[in-house]
C-alpha cells in the first residue's frame, strides 16, 4: 500500500536511543495489559516497533504483540485498522508478526474477527501469506476489504470498482437504500485520495448483526445491526492542506471562497491566532460542501461529502463517526452539520459557522500521528430496515 511506511516513521519522536529492545523466549514482545485497545496504546506500540527497528537493523528477531486482558474492548474500527497496517508494512519488511489478541465482542469493533490478522494469531490457522493477501483484499457475506490503488483512483476505473463494491456489499444482506448511501460516500473519499491526497485507499466494511452497542440497553436486542467503515490513505499530505494552499494562492473566482476567508478572518481572530486551533479550521474548511482544494475546481467542489455521511448518520439509530489527519480529529456530530443560514456546516452549537469557532467537543487530538486522511464510520441500523429489501 502507497506511503504506508509513513505511519512508523512520521511518529518517531518517542523513540528513546537510551532503551533497548530485549529478546524475551526467542522474540521482542510488547506486553498491553490495558482492558481497552485505544489511540494512547497504539502510539505506545508505535514507539515500541520504532525501538525495535533501531535495536535489531537485521530483522531477523520475531515481534510479538501480546494484549493479555480477558477483558479487552478495541476502541474502535480504525484502531486495529491501523494495527493491521503497522504488521503489514512489518511483514512486508521481513520481520516475523505473532499476534495475541481475544477481545470482548461489541458491533463497532466486531471487524477484528474478520480482519487479517486473525492469520498471525498463533494458532493452527496462522498463515502469514493469507494475511498478506486478505490485506489487500477480501470479501465475504460480513466483510467487505479492498486497498484500491492510486493508479485505479485516477483512472475511470473508480466507477467500476465502486460498482463492483455495490454489488458485493449485497452479500452483506443490506438494504439497496443503504448500499447506495455507503457507495456515495466510499466514492467521494476514495477519489478525493487519488485526486489530491495522491495515494491507495484502503476501505473496509463490515457488517454486526444481533450485536450490543455496549451498555446502552436501548440497542441491546437482537433488531440492531453495526455497519462499520474504515477509510485510510496515507501521503505527505493532510487533508485541510489543499484548501489552505488554495486561498492563500487566491486560486479562485466564486464567492462561496470569498466567504471562507472571512470566516478564516473571524475564526482567527476568536481564536486569537491560535496555530492549533487553525489546523482544525482548515480541514473544517475542507468539509464543507461545494468547497474543494483542487485548483481546478470552484463551486462543485467535491460532491458534498459531509452531505453524504450526514445521511447515513440521519437513517441511523445511532453513530459514531470522525476524520482523522495528522493529530487532529474532528468527529461528526450530526446536529452541527445541518446547513446554518448561509448554507454552511456550522460544526458549532451556535449553528453559524463564519461567525462562532466550532465547538470545543468535536475538536480531538490523537495520540498517533496519521500521514494523510482517515474516517471511521459506525451507525447502528434496525435489521427490518435492511435485509437486502
Amino acid at each position: 500500500m502507497k506511503n504506508l511506511d509513513k505511519l512508523l516513521k512520521k511518529n518517531v519522536h518517542n523513540i528513546n536511543n537510551k532503551i533497548n529492545i530485549p529478546i524475551q523466549k526467542n522474540g521482542a514482545h510488547f506486553i498491553c495489559n490495558s482492558e481497552e485497545f485505544n489511540g494512547e496504546i497504539l502510539s505506545y506500540l508505535i514507539d515500541f516497533v520504532n525501538n525495535y527497528k533501531r535495536t535489531y537493523k537485521s530483522n531477523q528477531v520475531p515481534i510479538y504483540f501480546e494484549f493479555l486482558s480477558e477483558e479487552l474492548v478495541i476502541k474502535d474500527k480504525l484502531v486495529y485498522v491501523m494495527f493491521e497496517c503497522i504488521c503489514y508494512q512489518l511483514c512486508l519488511d521481513g520481520i516475523k508478526v505473532h499476534i495475541r489478541i481475544q477481545p470482548k465482542k461489541i458491533f463497532i469493533t466486531n471487524g477484528i474477527f474478520t480482519s487479517p490478522l486473525r492469520f498471525l494469531i498463533d494458532n493452527k490457522n496462522r498463515n502469514v501469506k493469507s494475511f498478506l493477501n486478505v490485506f489487500n483484499g477480501d470479501i465475504s457475506d460480513k466483510h467487505y476489504r479492498k486497498v484500491m490503488k492510486v493508479q485505479e483512483l485516477k483512472s475511470n476505473y473508480l466507477g467500476r470498482s465502486i460498482e463492483d463494491m455495490a454489488y458485493s456489499l449485497k452479500l452483506l444482506s443490506l438494504s439497496d437504500d443503504t448500499i447506495d448511501k455507503i457507495s456515495e460516500v466510499v466514492e467521494e473519499l476514495v477519489g478525493n485520495a487519488g485526486e489530491h491526497i495522491i495515494s491507495d485507499c484502503l476501505v473496509d466494511i463490515d457488517v454486526a448483526p444481533d450485536l450490543t452497542l455496549t451498555d446502552d440497553k436501548e440497542l441491546s436486542n437482537s433488531t440492531y445491526w453495526g455497519i462499520n467503515i474504515a477509510i485510510v490513505s496515507f501521503s505527505d499530505i493532510l487533508f485541510g492542506e489543499g484548501i489552505k494552499k488554495k486561498l492563500c494562492n487566491n486560486s479562485f473566482v466564486d464567492n462561496r471562497y470569498l466567504e471562507l476567508i472571512n470566516a478564516y478572518i473571524n475564526h482567527s481572530t476568536l481564536s486569537k491566532g491560535e496555530k492549533n486551533y487553525e489546523e482544525y479550521f482548515w480541514n473544517i474548511a475542507a468539509l464543507q460542501d461545494k468547497i474543494s482544494g483542487r485548483n481546478n475546481l470552484d463551486l462543485t467542489g467535491g460532491t458534498g461529502l459531509t452531505v453524504l455521511i450526514n445521511r447515513l448518520q440521519q437513517a441511523a439509530y445511532g453513530e459514531y463517526c470522525y476524520m482523522m489527519s495528522g493529530n487532529k480529529i474532528i468527529y461528526f456530530n450530526k446536529d452541527y452539520i445541518k446547513y446554518d443560514k448561509n448554507n454552511w456546516f456550522p460544526f458549532n452549537e451556535q449553528n453559524d459557522f463564519l461567525n462562532y469557532l466550532a465547538s470545543d467537543d468535536i475538536l480531538w487530538k490523537s495520540h498517533v500521528f496519521l500521514p494523510g486522511t482517515a474516517y471511521n464510520l459506525n451507525f447502528v441500523m434496525k435489521a427490518s430496515e435492511q435485509n437486502g429489501n
